[in-house]
C-alpha cells in the first residue's frame, strides 16, 4: 500500500514537472528555427 502511494506521489510530482519541461524545450525550438529562419532570409 505504501508503495503505491509514493508511485502516486510520484507520479503527481514528475507529470507537472515534465510537462512544464516540454513546453520550456518546445517554446526553446520555436525560438530557435524562428532565429534560424531569419538568418536565412535575411541572405
Amino acid at each position: 500500500m505504501l508503495k503505491r502511494n509514493l508511485i502516486a506521489a510520484g507520479y503527481a510530482i514528475l507529470l507537472p514537472v515534465s510537462s512544464t519541461v516540454l513546453v520550456i524545450l518546445v517554446a526553446a525550438g520555436v525560438k530557435g528555427a524562428a532565429s534560424g529562419v531569419r538568418r536565412l532570409a535575411h541572405r
